[in-house]
């Protein structure tokens, strides 16, 4: 019986769950590097690779797929996986929700080769056939189901796990070949399929990348004999695009020599329909009606929704001899894959201007590699390496500068700013005697966040204290390659700082199991998170935060009134994130209702009642620490998060209308302020086009006029941002504002502002925004006055204003 799920509406998609699988493998790369390498070593022997040159996409690849195995399918010597081992050593890290759902991918998932039945981007589903079983799946993925919207045709291989009752993609798709299965070809598979065991995530990695040819020969034929030629008969490897772009003409044309004599002896072994010349001709041609016509004459089916794949699906479907042939084995059909699509990149085509794929720099294209309108005018040069006056570019112009385009936290709030007005306020403008509760200090904040982590250091050793930074930036992602955080800023650092003091325990980081054991003990078998003997101090107390270390061991001689304060705040701080709902400058008090549970918190602070004042009593949203001393409440520690958004109701019932379960939405502690505003998720190719947009290009302006005008549209822009920003935080949405921003300026000329919205939020990662209401209206209403005030390059730059047009 077919495990055929009822597929749910756009109204009912799953939100997305946990699947950030890289902590795993981070995790154990970190803390036992020497395991880490031995099991990539042992992956390295499953597939047969030796080491030997790969070209650069090849090799990330590989490095993806040992990830993966290393993850899903290594073992530990107590029998549990990597997930498994990271649940029970770091798993209290998480919250139970991202818990349950790495235990159910650990349960659910399996690897199997796929027939590919049908895919939808309207459904966000790709439905898939087990070719060894029979059984169909619905896998719910935005991209693929993009990139093959249309298309009932295909075999893959690939991993699928089952999480919160949806069918996803783990992993990578290690294979997919464009091929539209008969019943033959499925028979056949089955059959393979049945004299064995289903292949390993290993073996299918190890066919797909030609490294072991014992593998492919025990699958890929059904006698069992060797493949096509044998084991003399090694799999073509083909260059990389970039390598392509960056070889000479003469070592292009060797690789297109050695391609043609590759697909002549696979014409004359397997009796090919196209010979060499034939199908250069029908890649040039392709898309055209004289390719449509050669691949219905072979009995290929014309999809509704013709793409990429559907184009080469016709060549292929044309050259193929008839499915009768004895030849055509399942490992001959990935044989002839293998050179056609390195024969498809490397050749040329009509429908690209006579380029071949690799010419096109993928990141500068308009709407799509194939798409009618391809290219941004403006950026000819750019691909081609070329500076604007026609010389050649540098190394760092070509890359562009990343530090332009770091993340910093999102701050409105201004301490010095807020420090300067409240030192030039004259008397307190009430005869009432309000006391803050810091003493003499008329600026609320009482914490020495340096003292607490100096005495921290002196009573425990700077050898823990350096781990819990270790910590933080692991929770922060800021070292990953990948990270755009900038870990120089003094708002990174002051937030690193407040963490560790208020927050950070030995017991609960990596530093107190390091500190008793080395890594190798920390992972090995049966060992549990409970069963560690921490090393103790001489109170004993490593379970304490600095701050309660501080409390429960001041320095001889600490005043005893501040170190009352301190008690108070390490007792009642909480964190979280609040609208401002009330500003009382006499009484130097602002109002914060806590977005999650509405709670208020009359709070006093000078500086912060001083600084909301001109705004109004509504208008800002806070992350911010605060703590009751005295009876008082009270901010101990800076914001980490602030933007001048005004607190009406269709900004707060959006929370509310997403989690009428409080519990079920989890509170916002100083861990998600900060993740929530450093981790990134955008696309570098959208970085660079968007940092390439003129509003960011002001400096270069031509004239004084224009310079004028971008700026006044960067000034415009600025509110704007700030919403999205907001809206981000407040509705867990994923389109960043640089993939707004992008999208809207390369959005075609008569593209409708509605269509656009759709494209970008009916997603899998943000259709929960759209199943509610109140997010929904408001997302709808902060992209629309985006796409008012944003730059389009449909019209010369400028915005629909600017250009006569209306949305």
């Amino acid at each position: 019986m077919a495990q055929q799920s009822q597929q749910p509406s756009q109204s009912d998609q799953p939100a997305k769950p946990f699947m950030n699988y890289s902590i795993v493998a981070t995790y154990f790369a970190r803390n036992n590097p020497n395991l880490a390498a031995d099991a990539m070593a042992e992956f390295d022997d499953l597939i047969g690779y030796d080491g030997s040159y790969l070209p650069q996409d090849e090799m990330d690849r590989l490095d993806g797929f040992s990830m993966e195995w290393f993850i899903f399918d290594y073992r530990f010597p107590n029998g549990q996986t990597a997930i498994e081992q990271y649940l029970s050593l770091a798993g209290s890290k998480l919250s139970k929700k991202r818990a349950k759902d790495l235990r159910e991918a650990v349960a659910t998932q399996f690897v199997s080769g796929f027939w590919l039945v049908s895919a939808s981007a309207a459904d966000h589903t790709v439905v898939l056939e087990d070719a060894r079983t029979g059984e169909r799946y619905d896998v719910l993925d935005y991209t693929l189901s993009q990139s093959l919207d249309g298309s009932d045709g295909g075999v893959l291989n690939a991993r699928l796990a089952k999480i919160r009752g949806t069918w996803y993609f783990p992993g990578e798709i290690v294979s997919f070949r464009p091929i539209k299965p008969t019943e033959r070809m499925k028979t056949m598979l089955r059959g393979e399929s049945a004299n064995g065991e289903r292949l390993t995530f290993a073996e299918c990695v190890a066919m797909e990348m030609g490294f072991r040819r014992d593998v492919a020969d025990q699958y890929g034929s059904p006698d069992g004999g060797p493949v096509g030629g044998g084991a003399a008969s090694q799999p073509y490897l083909p260059p990389s695009s970039e390598d392509l772009r960056n070889m000479t003409p003469q070592e292009r044309q060797a690789e297109v020599d050695l391609l043609h004599s590759t697909y002549d002896e696979l014409h004359d072994r397997l009796g090919l329909r196209y010979d060499w010349d034939e199908l250069c001709e029908a890649i040039r041609k392709e898309g055209g009606d004289e390719s449509k016509a050669a691949a219905q004459a072979a009995g290929f089916t014309e999809p509704e929704d013709a793409n990429v794949a559907t184009d080469m699906l016709r060549v292929l479907t044309a050259l193929l001899p008839a499915e009768d042939s004895p030849t055509m084995t399942m490992d001959a059909l990935n044989e002839v894959l293998a050179v056609v699509a390195p024969c498809w990149n490397m050749l040329p085509h009509d429908s690209l201007g006579g380029k071949a794929p690799y010419e096109i720099d993928a990141s500068d294209a308009y709407d799509g590699l194939f798409d009618e309108e391809r290219f941004f005018d403006d950026e000819t040069a750019a691909r081609h390496g070329q500076a604007a006056d026609g010389g050649e570019r540098s190394g760092a112009e070509r890359s562009g500068d990343s530090n332009n385009w770091l993340k910093t936290p999102l701050q409105w709030w201004n301490a010095d700013v807020a420090r300067a007005i409240a030192e030039r306020s004259a008397e307190p403008q009430s005869d009432v005697d309000l006391p803050l509760p810091c003493g003499d200090s008329r600026n609320g904040f009482l914490v020495d966040v340096d003292m607490i982590l100096d005495h921290f250091l002196d009573g425990i050793g700077d050898d823990e204290l350096a781990a819990a930074y270790e910590d933080f930036h692991e929770m922060t992602g800021a070292l990953e390659p990948e990270s755009r955080v900038d870990v120089e800023t003094d708002a990174y650092e002051t937030a690193a700082d407040e963490w560790v003091a208020f927050d950070w325990r030995p017991h609960t980081g990596e530093a107190a199991k390091r500190a008793v054991a080395g890594p190798d003990d920390v992972i090995g078998a049966g060992t549990a998170l409970e069963e560690f003997a921490f090393e103790r101090n001489d109170h004993g107390d490593t379970h304490l935060t600095p701050l309660e270390y501080f409390v429960a061991h001041p320095p001889a001689g600490f005043a005893a009134d501040e170190l009352a304060r301190l008690r108070d705040i390490a007792r009642t701080q909480i964190t979280s994130l609040y609208w401002v709902r009330g500003v009382d400058e006499d009484r130097r008090q602002v109002t914060l209702e806590d977005v999650l549970t509405g709670t208020r918190y009359p709070v006093r602070d000078e500086r912060l009642a001083v600084f909301l004042a001109p705004t109004g009593s509504n208008v800002g949203l806070i992350g911010v620490r605060i703590a009751q001393v005295d009876g008082v409440w009270m901010m101990p520690t800076e914001p980490v998060l602030s933007l001048p958004i005004a607190s009406d109701d269709s900004w707060r019932r959006i929370h509310r209308d997403r989690f009428q379960d409080v519990e079920a939405a989890g509170p916002w502690t100083f861990e998600n302020l900060c993740c929530s505003q450093f981790d990134d998720i955008t696309e570098e190719r959208t970085l660079k086009q968007y940092h390439r947009m003129p509003f960011l290009k002001a400096d270069a302006a031509t004239s004084a006029a224009e310079r004028e005008r971008l700026d006044a549209m960067v000034m415009a822009l600025l509110p704007i941002r700030q919403e999205y920003d907001a809206l981000c935080l407040i509705a867990d949405l994923l389109t960043t504002w640089e993939d707004l921003a992008v999208a809207i300026w390369r959005a075609p000329l008569r593209e409708h502002p509605e269509d656009l919205f759709e494209d970008l939020y009916d997603t899998v990662g943000d259709i929960h925004v759209l199943d509610c209401d109140s997010a929904c209206d408001k997302l709808h209403e902060i992209f629309m006055r985006a796409w008012n005030a944003l730059p389009h390059r449909a019209y010369g730059n400028q915005t629909p204003a600017e250009a006569g047009m209306t949305a």
